[in-house]
């Protein structure tokens, strides 16, 4: 008899092992009937809304971040910036179409323009030709959805799909790069200098830019997290323009000086 009563709880005790092992995995990787029927959704979906195009389906991943359902994310060979996702619930339900947003938005080929750019700065700053101590630089490109009042941006409703830009060229009205550069000397005819040098290096590699954000710090001692604190010049969004000898260091100290 007592032998049988712990036998029972043995088999018990399994039973929860494995429901609480099965639980786990679900809200971690889904489950095999919910991920086919996320699949299938997606290709009735892509049927009665896509017909006639080259969309096929990429992965189906569970959104372990909700818990709740499936990320089926769908590609096109022909398109460039056709890549979007469908959020389809663990029970099969169609939750969410990202096609307006990411392609007919533009948002793609947004971060497609971007993410060139952001390349063609690396290559001139992150290189041994590069004369200063880089903590941390990156280069972007600004776009909007909304009217905005200067001229210099780019509205994301007017980009194309699938065309290719020459991205040196579209910083000349919208790209900004951010420089955090160590310096035991941390003045205004520093700031100069690397400014000068940045502008004179894009300039040769073709990377055009509408404007620079400079933090210039003494570098941390042994033991200390960098910081903007301290010994410090900031410069927040100075103007391509304005880069030239004649009165630069008053034109960066008066940009210094904005709060």
């Amino acid at each position: 008899m007592k032998k049988r009563v712990l036998k029972t709880v043995a088999l018990c005790l399994a039973i929860v092992l494995i429901a609480g092992v099965l639980i786990c995995a679900n809200m971690l990787v889904g489950n095999p009937v919910s991920h086919l029927l996320a699949r299938h959704t997606a290709e009735k979906h892509l049927e009665e809304n896509y017909p006639g195009t080259d969309y096929e389906i990429e992965k189906v991943v569970f959104d372990f971040k909700t818990g709740t359902g499936y990320m089926v994310y769908l590609t096109s060979p022909s398109n460039i910036d056709g890549d979007f996702y469908l959020l389809v619930s663990s029970l099969g339900k169609l939750e969410r179409d990202t096609y307006s947003s990411k392609v007919e938005g533009h948002m793609n080929a947004a971060r497609r323009l971007m993410d060139e750019y952001a390349v063609l700065v690396d290559s001139v700053i992150n290189t041994s030709a590069y004369p200063y101590t880089v903590y941390s630089s990156y280069g972007s490109l600004n776009f909007f959805d909304y009217e905005f009042d200067s001229p210099n941006f780019i509205k994301m409703s007017e980009l194309e799909n699938n065309r290719i830009y020459d991205v040196g060229e579209l910083g000349e009205t919208n790209g900004s790069i951010h420089l955090y550069i160590h310096s035991d000397t941390v003045t205004y005819k520093m700031a100069a200098a690397i400014l000068l040098k940045t502008r004179e290096m894009m300039d040769k590699a073709g990377v055009c830019f509408y404007s620079i954000s400079l933090t210039l710090t003494t570098p941390p001692r042994d033991g200390e997290a960098p910081s903007h604190y301290g010994n410090t010049i900031y410069v927040n969004d100075f103007l391509y323009a304005d880069i030239y000898e004649s009165g630069l260091e008053e034109r960066i100290a008066k940009c210094a000086e904005k709060p």
